[in-house]
Parts: C-alpha cells; sequence; structure tokens
C-alpha cells in the first residue's frame, strides 16, 4: 500500500500497487526518461495552476524526445 500521507495522519488508502507473473508486459526501452513528481494530492477544484504546469512541462519533456 501507499501512504499517501507519509504517516502524518492514520489512514486508510485506496491505492495498492503489485506486480505478479514471471514476464515482464511493460517492454522497457532505452529511450531517456523523466518523471514530474507532485507535493501531494489533487482534488478537483485544487491546484488548478499545479495540474496546468505538470501537464504542460511533461508535453514539453515529450516535445523534447523524453518519455513521461
Amino acid at each position: 500500500r501507499v501512504d499517501t500521507c507519509a504517516a502524518e495522519f492514520s489512514t486508510n488508502t485506496a491505492y495498492m500497487y503489485s506486480t505478479y507473473e514471471e514476464e515482464c508486459e511493460a517492454n522497457p526501452t532505452t529511450n531517456k526518461k523523466i518523471i514530474v513528481l507532485g507535493g501531494g494530492p489533487n482534488r478537483i477544484g485544487q491546484g488548478i495552476e499545479f495540474d496546468y504546469c505538470c501537464v504542460h512541462a511533461a508535453l514539453a519533456l515529450r516535445e523534447d524526445g523524453y518519455e513521461t
């Protein structure tokens, strides 16, 4: 499970990441890669400027040849 509150608050999160199978279905590439990290959860009506910045950063990086 992913603790979206960084253990600051007691919470049950709905996020669960797991992997299984012996075969990787992702087919890794040799392309340049970058990840855009946020500072917390975004909800409807909150952080519209952050959403805008992240989306446009990802689009610009993709245009420059990065996988995002």
